[in-house]
């Protein structure tokens, strides 16, 4: 059995908290899965029963764990993803020119096929 890395301790306060966002439930789907992650890691719970329980990735547990020792139980709900908006705005830019040398063209609320002169081959009803 290995030892946990990111043991969470969690005060009655903190676990009252994230007791009612389950109990309410309006919170998006993420953060209730992270809650019961910390919940269930400050029971006691191994890594891999959690895991079975949740039914949730290994690395989410332990992403889950090393946030709330390292920045807290509130940070650890409302963690953003890891990519920086200049990092998505980047990756759009050259997907969409992947496309348009490809030969798709978005028109009109539709994307459309373009052949070898220009003329239109095909048409893609809403793919994306």
């Amino acid at each position: 059995m290995s030892a946990i890395k990111y043991k969470v301790n969690l005060t009655d306060d903190e676990k009252l908290h994230l007791e009612a966002l389950l109990q309410k439930g309006k919170s998006a789907a993420r953060s209730q899965t992270q809650a019961r992650i910390l919940l269930k890691s400050a029971g006691g719970l191994q890594d891999k029963d959690i895991i079975n329980a949740l039914d949730v990735s290994p690395s989410v547990v332990a992403k889950t764990r090393q946030r709330c020792v390292e920045e807290g139980p509130e940070d650890a709900l409302s963690y953003a993803s890891s990519f920086s908006h200049e990092a998505v705005c980047q990756r759009l830019k050259k997907h969409i020119e992947s496309l348009a040398k490809a030969g798709v063209v978005y028109s009109r609320g539709q994307f459309r096929i373009r052949g070898r002169h220009g003329r239109r081959v095909g048409l893609l009803r809403r793919a994306l």
